[in-house]
C-alpha cells in the first residue's frame, strides 16, 4: 500500500481536516448480499481511507464471489468463512457439514460473526434466530477460531430480549469463562448499555466490544435498540470513559450488511467516525481504528491506499 492521505480528500474539506481523524481505518465486519455491486466495493474502502475489511457473504451471496474480491485485491480484503446458513439457524441434518466444507473451500483469514440471538427485523428479511451459549451448535464455530486463530464473534441482541436478558447474560458469562483462551467479540456493542459493558471488562478479558451500528447515521435510520454510543457527534461520556479505561478492548466495524449500506451510509458513518477519533487521544485513536484489529487478527500493519 502507499502511504497518502489523498484517499480522504472526497470525505473531508481541507479546512474541515483537523476536526477528522487522518489515519487509516479497518473494518473487522461488513458482508454483501445478491445486489452489492462488488466492483464499488475498493472504490468505496479507498474514498474511506478503510485500509482493509473483513468481507463475508450472506446467504445465497456465493462465498466465491468475496474470494474471487479477495484475490483481486489481497491488501484491501480479508475472506471471511460465511456462518450464516439455514442449516445453522434451523438446526438442520446439513450443520455443521455445511460449515466444514466452507473452510476447506479456501484459506480464509476470519470467520463471519455467529447469529446466537437476532430479534426480527421487518423489511429486510432478517427473521428471528435464538440459541443459548450452551448450544452445542456453537462448538465448531469455536474448534474453528482455536485452530485457526480467529476472534470468535457473537452476534446477541441483548436489548431486544426483554424478560430474557438476565437469565441469557449468565449465560454468556458463564461462555466467556469457559473459552478463556478465545478472544470473543461482541458485535453491534451487543446492544448494550455502558453500565453493563463497565461490569463486563474487569470480568472477562477475552471479550471485546465491536462499535457496529452504535453512531448516529444507523440510529436514525433504524427504530431499534442499538446501543448509543454518541452523543451528538462526540462518544458519550460513559462510552469515552471506558474506552479511555480499556482502549485494547474497543473494534471498529461498520457492518455494512445490505448492498444499501454501502450505496448510502458507509461513508457518512465513516465521517462520523473520523471525527469522535480525532478527539481522542491518539494512541487510543489508533488502537480503535486499526491496532485492536491487526492484533487480533494478526493482520500487517495498515496504511491509508492511494485513491485508484
Amino acid at each position: 500500500m502507499h502511504f497518502a492521505m489523498a484517499a480522504l480528500a472526497m470525505l473531508v474539506a481541507p479546512a474541515q481536516a483537523a476536526e477528522f481523524w487522518q489515519g487509516p481505518l479497518i473494518d473487522v465486519h461488513s458482508q454483501v448480499d445478491q445486489r452489492t455491486d462488488l466492483k464499488t466495493i475498493v472504490p468505496l474502502l479507498d474514498k474511506a481511507g478503510v485500509a482493509q475489511v473483513v468481507l463475508s457473504a450472506r446467504f445465497k451471496q456465493p462465498s466465491s464471489d468475496v474470494i474471487g474480491l479477495a484475490q483481486r485485491h489481497p491488501e484491501r480484503i480479508i475472506p471471511a468463512a460465511k456462518t450464516k446458513t439455514r442449516a445453522f439457524t434451523k438446526n438442520s441434518g446439513g450443520f455443521p457439514r455445511i460449515f466444514k466444507k466452507e473452510l476447506r473451500s479456501h484459506d480464509f483469514g476470519a470467520m463471519a460473526e455467529i447469529i446466537m440471538w437476532h430479534a426480527a427485523k421487518k423489511g429486510v428479511g432478517a427473521g428471528k434466530a435464538a440459541m443459548d451459549p450452551d448450544d452445542g451448535r456453537l462448538q465448531p464455530f469455536l474448534k474453528a477460531a482455536r485452530k485457526k486463530g480467529w476472534p470468535f464473534l457473537a452476534h446477541i441482541e441483548f436489548a431486544a430480549m426483554d424478560w430474557d436478558k438476565e437469565r441469557y447474560m449468565k449465560k454468556f458469562e458463564a461462555f466467556l469463562a469457559a473459552n478463556r483462551d478465545v478472544p470473543v467479540g461482541l458485535i453491534h456493542m451487543g446492544q448494550l448499555k455502558a453500565a453493563d459493558a463497565a461490569r463486563f471488562l474487569p470480568l472477562h478479558a477475552n471479550l471485546f466490544f465491536i462499535t457496529s451500528h452504535s453512531n448516529p447515521i444507523t440510529i436514525k435510520a433504524s427504530r431499534l435498540p442499538w446501543t448509543r454510543m454518541f452523543s451528538g457527534q462526540e462518544l458519550a461520556p460513559r462510552w469515552r470513559k471506558l474506552v479511555l479505561a480499556y482502549p485494547e478492548r474497543f473494534v471498529l466495524a461498520f457492518d455494512n450488511v445490505f448492498h444499501f449500506h454501502w450505496e448510502k451510509k458507509f461513508l457518512p458513518q465513516v465521517k462520523v467516525w473520523r471525527r469522535a477519533l480525532a478527539a481522542l487521544p491518539d494512541a487510543v485513536a489508533h488502537a480503535l481504528a486499526h491496532g485492536n484489529a491487526e492484533r487480533l487478527w494478526k493482520l500487517p500493519p495498515a496504511a491509508l491506499s492511494r485513491q485508484r
